[in-house]
């Protein structure tokens, strides 16, 4: 039996194992399958958070994530990955993102191909937030209201049983609380796994 450190292009590891059996003179390779997430980006470390602040960094795309605003002809959003540890919220991840920003609340998503329709899915992930009293999130699977929190000051996982449908499925979370204090929900470690 021998251990090993599974590692994606985002660097997420998992660890596992799988066994070598010698039968007739042909080795036999078995492994457990590990889960694989299906969110690109989901620990918020990777993308180009090209823009560089005292808090953290900022993007407007190119970040696994579509980025938009909450609110009508809301312009300039932008996407704020800041460490683990900012306004006293720490994860177990080492980058989180901060779902407001200036101009106000942002909303994220990706879309999914190739799920089985009819099959469930779990979707985990870490909330938390600086200000709780101003932060709210909301998520959203394929266009439907799944799931409604406000964040407290410590990060706490969520998950969520979601059903395919056939074709394209999107995942999607948006801030709701106050878009006017800086500070929202900060969000990491997503995943989504069969």
């Amino acid at each position: 039996t021998f251990g090993v450190m599974s590692r994606d292009a985002y660097g997420d590891t998992t660890p596992t194992s799988f066994v070598v059996s010698v039968n007739a003179d042909s080795p036999v390779f078995t492994a457990p399958l590990a889960p694989v997430n299906l969110i690109t980006n989901g620990d918020c470390s990777g993308g180009t958070f090209a823009h560089t602040e005292s808090w953290g960094h900022w993007a407007t795309e190119d970040v696994g994530w579509k980025i938009s605003g909450t609110s009508d002809n809301q312009s300039g959003v932008q996407l704020e990955q800041i460490a683990s540890g900012y306004g006293g919220v720490s994860s177990s991840a080492s980058h989180m993102v901060d779902l407001e920003a200036t101009p106000g609340d942002v909303q994220i998503f990706q879309t999914i191909s190739g799920l089985a329709a009819g099959q469930h899915y779990t979707l985990t992930f870490d909330i938390g937030a600086s200000n709780p009293s101003a932060a709210a999130l909301e998520v959203y699977w394929n266009g439907n209201l799944v799931g409604s929190y406000n964040p407290t000051s410590s990060m706490v996982q969520k998950s969520i049983d979601l059903p395919a449908i056939p074709g394209d499925n999107t995942v999607s979370f948006k801030e709701v609380g106050s878009p006017n204090d800086n500070p929202g929900t900060s969000l990491t470690t997503v995943s989504l796994v069969q």
